[in-house]
């Protein structure tokens, strides 16, 4: 069975305590972003983007960070679609994952949260493939999979047609 990269212990603390520690937010955001997750629902890192309290960006930098990941920015990078193929995209939608490039036994995915270690390990499952993980933003990968996505019409002012 293919294993994945390992990745540093994942911290005992939740994001937010690491945020707070890492002068990204306050406790009072903190706050603000845990009750309107117990409102709403959601993945934590969702809500802190759309509340304005973190970017996309300050947030997978971040993360990339604490895995001791590389940023990729997908919007530079040319991916060959039998590379694509390898992951269904709707488990890539589901994992926030895409596949960006393969060489021999070792593919490379880019994720937005690279501490999950089931996305790694499904998509190791999937793939037969040993997985080397870089990070994206959440933005950047549905976007890539949804091209007329709000993400992307958004950044070409909603004029594109799909």
């Amino acid at each position: 069975m293919p294993i994945h990269e390992p990745m540093p212990a994942q911290p005992t603390t939740g994001l937010g305590e690491r945020l707070i520690a890492a002068g990204l937010i306050s406790e009072g955001q903190l706050d603000l972003a845990l009750r309107e997750q117990r409102r709403r629902g959601g993945a934590f890192s969702t809500i802190l983007v759309d509340l304005g309290l973190v970017s996309p960006d300050q947030l997978s930098r971040f993360m990339a960070q604490e895995a001791q990941a590389s940023m990729v920015s997908l919007s530079k990078l040319m991916i060959d679609q039998a590379v694509l193929d390898l992951v269904p995209a709707d488990l890539c939608r589901k994992l926030r994952a895409l596949p960006i490039s393969r060489v021999n036994g070792s593919l490379t995915v880019a994720v937005s949260d690279p501490m999950d270690v089931l996305a790694m390990d499904t998509l190791a499952q999937v793939t037969g493939l040993h997985i080397e993980v870089v990070v994206a933003t959440e933005q950047d990968i549905l976007g890539f999979l949804d091209p007329c996505s709000y993400y992307t019409l958004a950044a070409a002012g909603g004029s594109k047609s799909c």
